[in-house]
């Protein structure tokens, strides 16, 4: 259905007609109130799922320490009994599988301990930066349709009355909600928002140095929008695009 619309707002603008911007519109209601929901619902659940097999995966493993320290403590009893009834301080075989239950015991401990260590790494230097990267794109991509639409609508969809910023263009303000969760508040420069959470959590150059670039990138795009915003607002189309 999107695509249908979108191939109709060409259809009617390479003929000269106004509909292709109401079928653009048309379009973009229908990305921003079912597909996107929908999108970011199953982005929402596979982060759960994610988090909730990371929970999983560094939980102790009482039940198998458990039924090792019973092993070894059973193995030790049978030893003691052993040695009141035959005067054997050792038994060979007992005590192997003793060594044996308790090096095994050990292993599983230390095993997962290294293990839960490098998970909680690997979570903490990867997965929160990957999370907050892919908001970062999804809200840099919600801002470019606002933008875009800003300059296709041209006023037509405006804010209702008694709802925050009533009156303004409804696509220019949800260029600037997305523009300030991404790169923070205007006055603030590009160091705060989700770039900048993104750049705290990279934890080496290599990581941090691409993001200040999206992050100037991103204001200098802001920058460039208000000009073209300017322009648009002074009646001189042409120069906004």
């Amino acid at each position: 259905m999107y695509t249908a619309r979108i191939e109709a707002a060409r259809a009617n603008n390479r003929q000269g007609l106004p509909l292709g911007g109401a079928w653009l519109r048309n379009a973009n209601d229908l990305m921003q109130e079912e597909m996107l929901p929908a999108a970011e619902r199953l982005y929402q659940a596979e982060k759960e799922r994610l988090r909730t097999d990371y929970a999983t995966a560094q939980g102790f493993p009482w039940v198998a320490v458990g039924l090792g320290v019973l092993t070894v403590g059973a193995l030790g009893g049978v030893q003691h009994a052993m040695y009141r009834r035959t005067n054997r301080r050792f038994n060979l075989g007992l005590l192997g599988a003793t060594a044996a239950c308790g090096a095994l015991l050990l292993w599983v401990t230390a095993g997962h301990t290294l293990a839960s260590a490098a998970l909680s790494d690997s979570y903490e230097g990867g997965v929160r930066s990957l999370n907050v990267l892919n908001d970062a794109r999804i809200s840099a991509l919600k801002a470019r349709g606002g933008e875009n639409l800003t300059l296709v609508a041209r006023g037509a969809v405006t804010v209702p009355q008694g709802q925050r910023f009533a009156g303004q263009d409804s696509y220019d303000v949800a260029y600037r909600a997305e523009m300030t969760r991404l790169l923070g508040p205007e006055d603030a420069g590009a160091g705060d928002g989700l770039l900048g959470r993104a750049r705290e959590l990279a934890d080496d150059p290599q990581g941090r140095d691409p993001v200040r670039a999206a992050a100037d990138r991103g204001a200098e795009w802001r920058e460039r929008h208000a000009r073209a915003r300017e322009s648009d607002e002074a009646g001189d189309y042409e120069q906004a695009l």
